[in-house]
């Protein structure tokens, strides 16, 4: 079942009409009772909301209209979470790199000489900077693993988005 969204139609009528495609008024009738069917809300339709969205229902002796606005409801929806999945992943992406770059500037400092001197002079400090090096290294690979994780889940969602 398709779906479109309401827009402030008067009647029933008004919508299958702005839905289908050329209804004689027997085509309208059935259209309007099958619309009415998949859509109970709609019973009262000076309630319904404008934007909400509707089951489009699939009549096989009636052509929706594909267009409104020249793309089908489902290819609106299938672009607007596009765009959600690509922001998604810009500010993950993002947020990844400030945390590598970080983990990055904490390896620069444990490499600095004066800090190692200072290290050196407390026998405590040797074995506290190994474990910041190791949980830095491992965070490193684990922040790339998720990173590439979830491009491929991103790649798997916009392969099945497609076969829509």
């Amino acid at each position: 079942m398709a779906i479109a969204s309401f827009r402030g139609e008067k009647s029933v009528a008004d919508l299958a009409d702005k839905l289908y495609t050329k209804l004689t008024p027997r085509q309208r009738e059935l259209a309007v009772d099958a619309i009415l069917k998949a859509n109970p809300q709609l019973a009262e339709i000076d309630k319904v909301p404008q934007g909400a969205l509707l089951n489009l229902p699939v009549l096989p002796e009636l052509r929706a209209k594909a267009t409104r606005k020249l793309e089908s409801p489902d290819d609106q929806i299938v672009s607007q979470l596009r765009e959600a999945l690509d922001a998604h992943g810009k500010r993950l992406a993002e947020r990844n790199r400030q945390a590598l770059t970080a983990l990055e500037d904490t390896r620069r400092h444990l490499e600095d000489k004066a800090l190692a001197e200072a290290i050196h002079k407390n026998p405590a400090l040797p074995e506290v900077v190994q474990g910041i090096a190791k949980t830095s290294e491992v965070r490193s690979k684990e922040l790339a693993d998720r990173q590439k994780r979830f491009e491929l889940a991103v790649a798997q969602i916009l392969k099945d988005l497609d076969s829509l």
